[in-house]
């Protein structure tokens, strides 16, 4: 983990720029984030993320629960 000091609207560059992060503001404990990247990456807070998760894991389990619950061809 790398961790950083920043001052507000220093940004952060990942993927030879293609994400960018910058400091927005800081207030009462809060830090703000503006966090720019392609459509095709999902930006997520930590209990967004674990709910897809969830989800995704309890659709396969169900797919693979109707899948082995067809009858066989013979």
């Amino acid at each position: 983990m790398m961790v950083l000091q920043c001052h507000l609207g220093d940004k952060l560059f990942l993927n030879e720029g293609e994400i960018q992060v910058k400091c927005l503001a800081a207030h009462h404990g809060m830090l703000y984030l503006g966090i720019q990247a392609p459509l095709n990456i999902d930006v997520d807070r930590q209990e967004i993320f674990a709910r897809k998760q969830a989800t995704a894991n309890t659709s396969e389990k169900a797919c693979n629960d109707v899948y082995f619950k067809l009858p066989k061809a013979y």
